[in-house]
């Protein structure tokens, strides 16, 4: 009986070591659409963004666009990081200023950004996971 419960409790102790903590992604873009005026943006135009997010602390970074920390207990849309088991969203998708999402399962990635003159770009592309901690 003890040696169940040993081995039971190595096996938790392993799998839950197992499991990512912190999750570093390469992303490439492509901006798809252009809406209004959006200077310096080209559809076509590619993008690289560093991606950190750290599931335990609920927080991620979004760099190469802003170095600003997104949070799940945020009260800035636009500071905002939602996780589900679907998606990782940077931004919330009904006010933010920009929004960048991850899908879990394939690493694809979409969004838009809107620029201060009311213009907007989507953006599609596909992240590479780097590390994990």
């Amino acid at each position: 009986m003890r040696t169940i419960v040993f081995i039971s409790l190595m096996f938790v102790f392993v799998a839950s070591h197992a499991c990512a903590k912190e999750i570093y992604l390469d992303c490439k873009v492509t901006y798809d659409k252009i809406i209004g005026e959006f200077p310096d943006a080209q559809v076509g135009m590619s993008r690289n963004w560093k991606i950190d997010i750290d599931l335990d602390n609920k927080e991620g970074k979004w760099g190469g666009w802003t170095d600003d920390t997104f949070f799940e207990e945020s009260t800035d849309v636009n500071r905002k990081l939602s996780i589900n088991d679907k998606n990782v969203f940077f931004g919330d998708a009904v006010g933010a200023k920009d929004l960048f999402v991850v899908k879990r399962d394939t690493l694809d990635a979409f969004g838009f950004l809107k620029s201060d003159t009311n213009g907007m770009v989507t953006f599609s592309g596909k992240c590479e996971r780097v590390d994990k901690r």
